[in-house]
């Protein structure tokens, strides 16, 4: 089965906000611990078919917490901010409920809310949103490809810097070109900047067109480098050749 993207999971913050009278940095401290020694008991074992599991006591209930359900407390975390999977939303919901959590001063432990409930059971209808994103996905490369191939079929209203830089790119490669684009003749013009050093290069580049109007249209992409003392006859001396 394939695993759900972070994009279709919730934050582990907004999960764990959820959770009436939380404190939050508190709680997440402590889902930290339990991953934690999680992830000592999976370095100890030499079968990785074995899944380590752990029991968390709490004032109500105990709750048996697996290494992988751990990792999924923390999903996309080395890339940005963590997420939760909806398997792990309801075991975090059953930690909450079993009493792990310390929670605001004088305020007393409620049910997880409905909302992370539904998200708990959510899986289903995220994993099929993410099947009609793949789809549309691949048929937008799809499209996106045939272009590429077929230059001739790329609309004025389709026309766009990456679009028609990947076109030049694929039927001409590098440098400055002419060459027909949906009906336009359609030029790419490149000009290479210097940094002050010499040592690295960045170019600005130009394509343009007369559109069916006789209006000269164009995108333009500028050098980091175009503004450099090397590249201003006026001020460039002194310099490393």
């Amino acid at each position: 089965m394939t695993k759900l993207r972070p994009e279709f999971m919730m934050r582990l913050d907004t999960a764990i906000n959820l959770l009436p009278n939380i404190k939050p940095r508190l709680a997440r401290q402590e889902l930290k611990e339990i991953h934690s020694i999680l992830c000592g008991k999976r370095l100890e074992q030499t079968d990785e078919e074995i899944d380590p599991k752990i029991v968390v006591a709490g004032k109500n209930s105990q709750v048996e917490v697996s290494f992988s359900q751990s990792c999924e407390f923390f999903e996309n975390e080395e890339y940005g901010a963590a997420r939760i999977t909806p398997a792990a939303a309801k075991v975090l919901a059953l930690l909450y409920n079993a009493g792990i959590f310390k929670l605001q001063k004088s305020n007393s432990l409620i049910e997880a809310t409905s909302a992370l409930d539904d998200y708990a059971r959510s899986e289903p209808v995220l994993r099929e949103a993410q099947a009609v994103a793949d789809a549309q996905a691949m048929t937008e490369k799809e499209t996106y490809n045939n272009l590429l191939d077929n230059p001739d079929l790329i609309t004025q209203d389709k026309f766009s810097y990456p679009l028609l830089d990947a076109v030049f790119w694929k039927h001409k490669g590098p440098g400055t070109h002419t060459m027909q684009i949906g009906g336009f003749e359609v030029t790419k013009r490149v000009h290479t900047f210097t940094s002050n050093t010499g040592k690295n290069r960045d170019s600005e580049v130009v394509i343009s067109w007369v559109d069916q109007n006789g209006v000269k249209r164009l995108f333009k992409k500028s050098s980091r480098y175009s503004g450099n003392r090397r590249n201003n006859p006026d001020k460039n001396w002194g310099l490393h050749e």
